[in-house]
């Protein structure tokens, strides 16, 4: 079983999490929701449809708590023999998922592929999250969905250039009580080696750092971890790769 997502902790102690899994034939496998309890005995939520290995990286994202105790997750789907992330709702009383919401690949409605990592819920009632590739230029998505999952597009990563530079969001959205998301791409930017931006509660998407790797005023490669704004207000986190001391990554902090 590969259980590489966070634990996320309910209020009886035990933890949820979600994981891919094979299935048999080994040729197959599948993503669960599963609970633990605090003495380690594990129980099966709800699993998705088996899907062949050879048909990509289906492994499975954070999932997230909804207030009223459901959880919101990404799972699998291989309709017609491609394969899709969806943003499914598991509904804790009723023991199935409620909702679905699929990301489909750039020309279907542009909304985005292979969301990587757990939602962030807002103050707002909304989840928001990344997608690391699909849009309309192939390098990824912001996105706000619904808890009736209604989902809506708000930027599309350019690569290299433009004004939404990046590529390939994988780390969590961070939110203020303003609206404002804080966010990171593990490549793309001026230097193919990931940004910081800020997308705003009107739209307006900012680049406030483009790495340069091991060398260049902004030292880092490809952000390892979501943001966290420190108590003298600026925003700090990591990179994998870059620096000056043998390509071992960074911690930095942008104003």
């Amino acid at each position: 079983t590969n259980k590489h997502v966070p634990l996320l902790p309910q209020n009886d102690g035990s933890f949820v999490t979600h994981s891919t899994f094979p299935t048999t034939p080994q040729s197959q496998r599948t993503t669960a929701l599963t609970r633990i309890t605090p003495t380690g005995v594990e129980s099966l939520l709800w699993k998705s449809a088996s899907v062949p290995w050879e048909l990509g990286d289906i492994d499975a994202a954070a999932c997230t708590a909804l207030p009223d105790g459901d959880f919101v997750m990404v799972s699998i789907e291989a309709p017609d023999g491609m394969l899709l992330r969806t943003l499914r709702r598991y509904s804790a009383p009723r023991g199935k998922v409620t909702q679905r919401a699929v990301l489909q690949d750039t020309g279907i409605g542009h909304r985005g592929r292979y969301p990587e990592t757990g939602l962030t819920a807002g103050a707002d009632g909304f989840l928001y999250g990344t997608t690391h590739k699909g849009g309309q230029h192939g390098y990824g998505t912001v996105f706000r969905i619904s808890t009736t999952g209604t989902l809506t597009t708000l930027a599309h990563f350019e690569g290299t250039t433009g004004t939404t530079r990046g590529w390939g969001p994988t780390t969590p959205l961070l939110r203020t009580a303003d609206g404002t998301l804080y966010g990171t791409t593990s490549a793309g930017g001026l230097a193919d080696c990931g940004t910081v931006f800020r997308l705003g509660p009107d739209g307006t998407f900012q680049t406030l750092a483009d790495f340069t790797g091991s060398s260049g005023t902004t030292l880092g490669r490809t952000p390892a971890s979501s943001l966290v704004f420190g108590p003298d207000g600026a925003l700090y986190g990591t990179t994998w790769f870059g620096g000056t001391s043998g390509d071992y990554g960074t911690l930095f902090s942008i104003d």
